[in-house]
């Protein structure tokens, strides 16, 4: 873990606060208020759901890193492999890489890179860790089964 330098912990507060705004408005909102728009609008609502708890994750951690006045690990070494279960019990085993451009199109789907949003989420978690990322999709909730890190050369 590293100190906050007092440049990061000024963005970590500006970025607090504007999460903070942020999770205000989304809490205040009724997905089936028909002020929103049409019921069809309704079909949002896990939508919704998923951005407030993201929200809640990303304040959290920020809260925790002001509270210790330290950084966590920024980085997942490359080469580190990770399986991950999802929320529907589904499991994957991804490995870090340090340059995706050298990885065979048919194995980018099992990669990741360390400054990625789900090599973002690992670094500094342990196998039985649950951690969120940010996804095309929307907000990932995974938990870690097994954590390998690369043999030192």
């Amino acid at each position: 873990m590293a100190p906050l330098s007092p440049e990061a912990r000024k963005r970590l507060q500006d970025e607090l606060a504007v999460l903070e705004e942020e999770h205000g408005i989304l809490a205040s909102r009724d997905p089936d208020d028909e002020r929103i728009g049409d019921r069809g609008d309704a079909a949002l609502y896990p939508e919704h759901v998923d951005a407030i708890d993201w929200l809640n994750h990303r304040i959290a951690d920020i809260n925790e890193m002001l509270m210790r006045n330290e950084l966590p690990d920024t980085s997942v070494p490359d080469g580190t492999e990770v399986t991950l279960e999802f929320e529907d019990g589904h499991r994957e085993t991804l490995r870090a890489i340090a340059v995706p451009e050298e990885v065979p199109d048919e194995e980018l789907a099992r990669v990741f890179t360390a400054d990625s949003p789900l090599g973002a989420a690992l670094a500094g978690h342990e196998e039985g860790d649950t951690v969120t990322y940010r996804s095309p999709n929307g907000p990932v909730t995974v938990k870690i089964v097994e954590l390998r890190l690369p043999n030192p050369a």
